[in-house]
């Protein structure tokens, strides 16, 4: 089986303060995503830039610690996977954590799993550093290719895992007129 890597985005938001906005939903070209309660979009360039041209980046309002817990959630749909990242076995998310791990030469593999979040099904995947924890969700329904990444400090944040999964459980496909 052919791997598909994708690249987890890393953004050290912990020092300044960074301008965000309130948004209700998450518009990209295929889906629609519901944003969670107390997370608000990033407007500064820089960061958004770190999404890509079909990305957004998301900051928690408030962190009971000092790292910033953030999410870059893209639509993937255009590059080729999305058949692939659907019928992900154990092993080919294990295949892709070891490679995001070597890619990002700081971190170390964590928990990888296959995931299920309705009809979209893939990769659940850690890494980690000293400093921080990525978790990689990439999902899809056979159309629809999108990837969730979200980082929190690495002693854990069981209120930003909820989040990155309310986020995950709230993909609506675009309907398209025919």
């Amino acid at each position: 089986m052919k791997l598909l890597c994708l690249a987890a985005c890393t953004l050290a938001l912990a020092c300044g303060k960074v301008a965000t906005h309130p948004v209700v939903k998450l518009d990209f070209k295929s889906f629609t995503i519901a944003t969670p309660l107390g997370w608000s979009e990033v407007d500064d360039a820089k960061y958004k830039g770190m999404a890509g041209p079909n990305g957004h980046v998301l900051l928690r309002d408030s962190n009971p610690g000092s790292y910033q817990a953030n999410m870059v959630v893209q639509d993937l749909t255009d590059s080729p996977g999305a058949e692939q990242i659907q019928h992900a076995t154990l092993e080919s998310c294990k295949a892709i954590q070891v490679a995001l791990a070597q890619q990002a030469s700081a971190y170390s593999a964590g928990k990888a799993g296959t995931a299920s979040f309705g009809a979209f099904t893939g990769c659940d995947i850690e890494i980690h550093s000293a400093v921080q924890s990525s978790r990689q969700v990439s999902l899809s329904n056979g159309r629809v290719l999108l990837s969730i990444v979200c980082n929190r400090d690495e002693a854990g944040d069981r209120d930003a895992d909820a989040a990155c999964e309310s986020v995950a459980r709230a993909i609506t496909p675009q309907v398209t007129p025919s």
